[in-house]
């Protein structure tokens, strides 16, 4: 008996510690609860200020005016875009106090703000559904009316027959209602298919837009303390990849005696789940993910080459290696360095190139404030225009193409600060079609081809007289001999390089001759023939040459015209 109550007694007392401990820890967290409601919470959601907009991300500076009391004050953030680098995250304010800390965190809980677009997609809806609603009530209105039609068509009891005179009455009366009934469910069902396309339209294009942008949301908290109960102004500013922009031209040429203009375009996008009204836009050629931070060298050890020697063992075990497998074994070594140095090369030229153009930063503002809706679609909006003075030339090479193309030469551009990109070519007034602008290479010179002159008439031909086949021996000989002709039906004198080429081979059996290049300049390592021709207005100007091909007779050389 003694050892079971003293068991019980410590059951009990064990009991009471447990309840203790446990009223301990929600006295702590009640505790800690009214700490937490003593100290305020600031919901703000901030409108977006200004935007400075890379070709991949923007800076999206945001700015609002929140009303702190003393003591500490926590300041959350709402509606900001879900995928924002935490990086960069930036917060300052005015006034007079100190922000403590400041974290980024997804906001699951509270689904982003419509935007215009699915405010204008709901209100519309809302609208269509509850017009279908009636639409439907309607039909089953009719519908119950035509049931209680049928319904009552018995006139009369069942013993009772039912006169001529009653008859005719009831039955003018049903065809008219029955005929007034139909009629109007054949509007009814019209208006409701209608309707119900319109709605169906209208989802397909919410979910396609839903699909494109970010309907979550995250938000930044800030803790700060003020001495002091007073409204300041925090600047939050942070870089998302939800946004960004590419260089798009037009070059209008109205005539040859005219300044060419090119209008420097943009192509800009955002799909951060929030429009953007009124914004400070700024667009920018830097990169936002280079970083900022300096380099520091590492220690640079030097290390002795091991050779390898990759010819065949001798059959002996030990034996000295031939001297015919040590030249092999140099010659491998001096192949591998060889294939070694070469990469390092290459990439110290890469790393200088990358380093010129990031010191090439060009930054342009937008003079009116801009509105960007979040649907992720190109807007285009105007950087610059330039008033060019290009070079115009006429090239042509027939055997490809039977025209002649109007070109515009371009130098100093570099000072234009232009990016690759697409541009759309006019001339007098007439869409020519599209290029792309490489102003990555080295070449002083842009050219654009403003398309075909078709004032000058330009035709390749095959000189009888000169093309004949003649068998010597074993081998076979061809000879080809192409007239090219030009009219000028400008009534101003111009130029036009022209191209053709003799074949080449590469094979002993094949040899080519040239036989008469024309006057042309003959590059006898490409085949390319260049002419310089002058014509003046109305002119027409001939061009000859001709080249044989001489190879064996039982062969066939199946690219030969």
């Amino acid at each position: 008996m003694p050892e079971r109550a003293l068991l019980a007694e410590k059951v009990i007392f064990t009991f009471y510690n447990l309840q203790t401990m446990k009223q301990g820890i929600i006295l702590l967290s009640c505790l800690a609860s009214l700490a937490a409601l003593g100290q305020p919470v600031m919901d703000v959601n901030p409108p977006v200020k200004s935007v400075t907009m890379y070709q991949s991300g923007a800076i999206v500076n945001n700015e609002t005016k929140v009303s702190v009391g003393e003591g500490r004050t926590t300041v959350i953030f709402h509606g900001l875009p879900s995928r924002i680098d935490v990086q960069s995250i930036q917060l300052a304010s005015s006034g007079d106090l100190t922000i403590l800390s400041v974290s980024n965190h997804q906001d699951f809980l509270t689904s982003r703000k419509k935007n215009g677009k699915m405010l204008a997609w709901q209100d519309s809806l809302d609208m269509l559904n509850e017009n279908l609603e009636r639409i439907r009530n309607g039909i089953d209105i009719l519908d119950e009316s035509k049931k209680m039609l049928d319904n009552n068509r018995t006139v009369g009891g069942v013993n009772t027959g039912t006169s001529v005179t009653n008859l005719k009455p009831m039955y003018d009366y049903y065809v008219h209602q029955v005929t007034h009934i139909d009629d109007s469910l054949i509007l009814l069902r019209k208006k409701e298919k209608n309707l119900g396309a319109r709605i169906g339209k209208i989802r397909i294009e919410m979910n396609e837009w839903r699909s494109t942008t970010d309907t979550l949301t995250s938000e930044v908290e800030a803790l700060v303390s003020s001495d002091q109960a007073q409204t300041v102004t925090f600047r939050l500013s942070y870089l998302t990849y939800e946004a960004g922009w590419a260089p798009s031209y037009d070059l209008r040429v109205k005539g040859l005696k005219d300044p060419t203009k090119l209008a420097y375009k943009a192509s800009v996008y955002q799909h951060t789940g929030e429009d953007w009204s009124g914004v400070d836009l700024t667009l920018s050629t830097a990169n936002p993910q280079v970083s900022q931070t300096a380099p520091t060298l590492s220690p640079w050890y030097l290390q002795f080459y091991v050779a390898y020697n990759y010819g065949y063992l001798s059959s002996a075990r030990g034996a000295a290696p031939s001297s015919a497998s040590l030249e092999k074994s140099e010659d491998r070594k001096a192949d591998m360095n060889e294939q070694v140095d070469q990469p390092v090369m290459q990439n110290k030229l890469v790393e200088n190139s990358t380093s010129e153009n990031q010191l090439a930063v060009v930054e342009f503002h937008i003079d009116v404030p801009y509105n960007l809706p979040s649907d992720n679609k190109a807007y285009t909006v105007e950087i610059k225009n330039y008033d060019l003075k290009p070079v115009y030339r006429h090239r042509s090479t027939p055997k490809l193409d039977p025209a002649v193309f109007l070109m515009a030469d371009i130098t100093k551009w570099e000072d234009l600060n232009l990016l690759p990109g697409e541009v759309n070519i006019y001339y007098s007034g007439a869409y020519v079609g599209k290029t792309y602008l490489n102003t990555q290479n080295p070449n002083d010179t842009l050219s654009f081809s403003l398309g075909r002159d078709k004032k000058i008439v330009v035709k390749r031909e095959r000189v009888k007289d000169f093309s004949a086949t003649k068998w010597i021996g074993s081998s076979k000989s061809q000879t080809f001999g192409y007239t090219i002709s030009l009219h000028n039906g400008h009534t101003d004198s111009l130029s036009v390089d022209v191209f053709d080429q003799i074949p080449l081979t590469t094979d002993k059996d094949i040899v080519v001759e040239v036989l008469d290049n024309g006057g042309a300049q003959y590059e006898a390592a490409t085949g390319k023939l260049t002419w310089k021709i002058s014509l003046a207005a109305g002119e027409t100007k001939k061009l000859t040459f001709s080249y044989s091909v001489k190879y064996p007779k039982d062969k066939t050389i199946q690219n030969l015209w």
